[in-house]
């Protein structure tokens, strides 16, 4: 007979160099409840419970692929976000929580609004989006990305996340998708028009390479260098070519958020002001980094 105490126990055993404690307890014990539909307090009110034979021969698979230092989210095939479930796989950056944050600033500050017309530049899973989508309805949302895996994964969502909106609130519209290059971005003025978005929103790659040593090997193993890393050299390349797009496509007065590398926060907000962008604000994430950046297009001539 296999417990509900033993099995977290022995797991956690075996995450806890990889994760620390507390992280390893928190993968076992949502592993478990995930694979047996227990709700989030079994380990604390039926430790003891017996675990159905049913359900060992994929929890004994999984728990090897955790071992192995795949993250949780790709063993599970999701990730919840806006307490939404997204799907995510590899060659698709799993959803952190200080990307909540970002798009909590942004219906915060609109207050559900509609009617806006919305970029999620390099979507991934199409989170952003997606939340936007349903958090916002009655705006037209644009999302796109370089990766065929992740146009695949953010139309998947899409389309089941918001079928789903729909049927409770009429007027959550589904977002459109494309393939486009955010340092190009070649297509983009023919698909979403010049000079009328309201919003550009993104959460481009800003880990800098030399500091790959700082992070754990589940992460560089498994998700995808492109859309993590960039060049010491060249830092801000992606925030360039954002702010480029928003002197494109956004309307006067048009508004840019962004998520960012706390250690370039100061010369990312620079950036945006020499280009001309104004009211620049960077905003701290709940660790206290400054993770986030606002500003606002005015068009001078």
């Amino acid at each position: 007979m296999v417990t509900y105490r033993n099995f977290v126990q022995t797991l956690i055993s075996s995450l806890e160099a990889m994760y620390g404690a507390n992280e390893a307890k928190a993968i076992s014990v949502n592993l478990i409840n995930h694979v047996c539909s227990l709700p989030p307090y079994a380990h604390l009110t039926d430790p003891e419970m017996e675990i159905g034979e049913v359900f060992l021969p994929k929890l004994n698979i999984m728990a090897e692929e955790l071992k192995r230092g795949r993250p949780l989210q790709y063993v599970l095939g999701f990730q919840e976000f806006f307490s939404r479930d997204f799907i995510v796989k590899e060659g698709v950056l799993i959803p952190r929580p200080e990307t909540e944050e970002l798009v909590s600033w942004i219906t915060s500050e609109k207050q559900g609004g509609a009617g806006l017309r919305i970029l999620d530049a390099a979507t991934g899973s199409g989170c952003i989006g997606i939340t936007l989508a349903c958090e916002m309805p009655g705006s037209d949302i644009f999302m796109f990305d370089i990766s065929d895996v992740a146009l695949e994964v953010a139309s998947e969502n899409s389309n089941r996340i918001c079928s789903e909106e729909i049927k409770t609130r009429s007027a959550v519209k589904t977002p459109r998708i494309f393939k486009c290059d955010l340092l190009t971005g070649a297509l983009s003025q023919y698909i979403i028009g010049s000079g009328t978005l309201d919003i550009i929103v993104s959460n481009p790659p800003y880990v800098l390479e030399s500091e790959k040593v700082l992070m754990r090997s589940n992460v560089l193993d498994y998700e995808p260098y492109s859309a993590l890393f960039v060049p010491d050299y060249d830092p801000l390349l992606f925030y360039k070519s954002i702010a480029n797009w928003g002197r494109a496509l956004l309307k006067n007065g048009g508004e840019i958020y962004l998520e960012l590398n706390e250690a370039k926060a100061l010369e990312t907000a620079e950036l945006f002001m020499e280009m001309d962008y104004c009211e620049v604000e960077l905003r701290k994430d709940i660790n206290g980094k400054d993770r986030m950046l606002h500003c606002i297009f005015r068009d001078s001539f």
